[in-house]
Parts: C-alpha cells; sequence; structure tokens
C-alpha cells in the first residue's frame, strides 16, 4: 500500500541554490508533488492552499497563514513569533531577556537615554522589529552610526509606530539553527561562525529542555541558540517554513512535517 503525502508549495529563489536543491531531492525521494512558484505567483495557483505545506518567503507564509484553514496549531501565527509573545514564557534562557520594547518612533527620542543605560561604552544597542516575520534585519548599532542606521530605516518606509526590541550588546560566540517537531530537535545546522549540518547535543537537549520549560504550543518551528559568555541561550524562536535551514539535513523534516499534517488539530486554550 503506497502512502500519499500532502503536497508542498515551494517558492523558488528565496533560500540559498543548495539548500533549494536539497529540499527538492528530498520531496522527490518521498514522490511528494511540489507546487513551484516565484514571488507573488502563488496567488495565480489555485493548487496553492493550507493542504499543502508551505515553503518560501515570510510574505508567502504569512499570506498562507491569514487564510481560515490555516492549522495554527503546526505552524504558528504571526503574533506567536514576537518576540513579546514569548519572552515571558522563555525568560532568562533568551539571550535578549533583558531587552525593552517601544515603538521606533520612542527610539528615536530615548535613543541617546537607552545607548547610556543598556550600550555599555560604545552605546552599542541591539535593535530588532518585535514582529516574528521581521519587517527588517536586526542588527548591533553604535550610537555613533544611530543617525546612518534610523536614515535606512526610513528609506525601508518602515513605520513610526512599529514595535521594536532594543536590548544590551551580547557577544555571540556560535549559532545554531534547530528544526523542532512536537518540541524534538530533528535537525539541525550551525550558521556562524560557519555552515555546518549537525549540533553538538548538548545544543539540542538546551533547545528541548526549553522548548517544554516554556509550555511551547507551536508543533513545528525554529529554535535558534547561541554559546554566549554566559553559556547557551535562546537567539530566538520562528516559523520553520519561512527561515533557511542552511545545512540542515531536509528529510527528517520533510518526513516529520508531513506526518504532521496528518494529525488531528488540537484546540488553543491561551
Amino acid at each position: 500500500m503506497t502512502t500519499e503525502f500532502p503536497a508542498w508549495s515551494v517558492e523558488d529563489g528565496v533560500f540559498p541554490l543548495a539548500e533549494e536543491d536539497r529540499l527538492r531531492a528530498a520531496l522527490a525521494a518521498r514522490s511528494i508533488t511540489a507546487h513551484r512558484f516565484r514571488a507573488h505567483e502563488f496567488r495565480q495557483h489555485p493548487e496553492i492552499t493550507t493542504a499543502t505545506i508551505p515553503r518560501g518567503s515570510c510574505y508567502f507564509v504569512q499570506s498562507m497563514s491569514a487564510e481560515p484553514e490555516w492549522r495554527r496549531d503546526l505552524f504558528g501565527s504571526p503574533d506567536d513569533f514576537a518576540c513579546s509573545s514569548y519572552l515571558p514564557r522563555f525568560g532568562p534562557r533568551l539571550v535578549n531577556h533583558a531587552a525593552r520594547f517601544m515603538s521606533l518612533g520612542e527610539l528615536c527620542w530615548t535613543q541617546p537615554e537607552l545607548a547610556r543605560a543598556l550600550g555599555g561604552l560604545d552605546g552599542k544597542l541591539f535593535i530588532r522589529p518585535d514582529d516574528g516575520f521581521k519587517s527588517f534585519e536586526g542588527r548591533l548599532v553604535p550610537s555613533h552610526s544611530f543617525e546612518d542606521w534610523f536614515r535606512q530605516i526610513h528609506m525601508l518606509q518602515v513605520p513610526m509606530n512599529t514595535r521594536i526590541v532594543v536590548g544590551p550588546s551580547v557577544s555571540l560566540h556560535r549559532e545554531w539553527r534547530i528544526a523542532a517537531i512536537e518540541g524534538r530537535a530533528i535537525a539541525a545546522s550551525e550558521y556562524k561562525p560557519r555552515w555546518a549540518q549537525g549540533a553538538p547535543d548538548e545544543v539540542l537537549r538546551f533547545a528541548e529542555e526549553c522548548l517544554r520549560g516554556a509550555d511551547w504550543r507551536i508543533r513545528a518551528c525554529s529554535v535558534d541558540v547561541a554559546q554566549t559568555d554566559d553559556g547557551l541561550r535562546i537567539v530566538e524562536v520562528g516559523s520553520l517554513l519561512c527561515v533557511a535551514w542552511y545545512e540542515a539535513d531536509p528529510l527528517p523534516i520533510v518526513n516529520a512535517l508531513n506526518t504532521l499534517l496528518a494529525t488531528p488539530a488540537i484546540p488553543r486554550n491561551r
């Protein structure tokens, strides 16, 4: 008896070519149909629905998550992956557990005060959007280059009422991305300082322990873990569908997501 797996909807040109090739090979190895498209073309393909597993840009996955049939219990929503949503759950396990939340406009007139309070000698602050699908990339911003950074944000037309995260600079020596399904680490890749398949056992255990301790309910997610001066910490928790998998083996991810989509929905009482 042949098992029929759900189709995937895969946006091309989003991730490194080698990573996209590995996913293509993994889907072919399981004889899984892949509906392929580029950019906004998905709106022209009636076969691309929430009955398929989406893989692509934040814009694509966010658009799919707005559909009524979206399995939020499996894949989460933009609200679930906002820093302000998961910070209370993970607390001091997070790199940015001491961060402050504010609007971009508030940062503009409080930056000198924040730089003195959080930025150390060089006034360096880590700034990123609160939303998990990132309206701009997070980065470290020293006081002397704050105006240049703000001009770049202005050119991106980021609204002044955008909620952001502002925290102190933390040294991250190594970083790994872990694919977690049902609270278990099933694949991983180092992405800083180099790309390499896998992660040390203690990193995988740390990610799993953090998900259990946080009573995390999203059944498929990515967990970024860093080695800091104070030990292992979580950098962020994100959507598994629209983040790079780097050198992680895609086959266990494909197998787990196929199995997951066939399970009944779990009601959310949160």
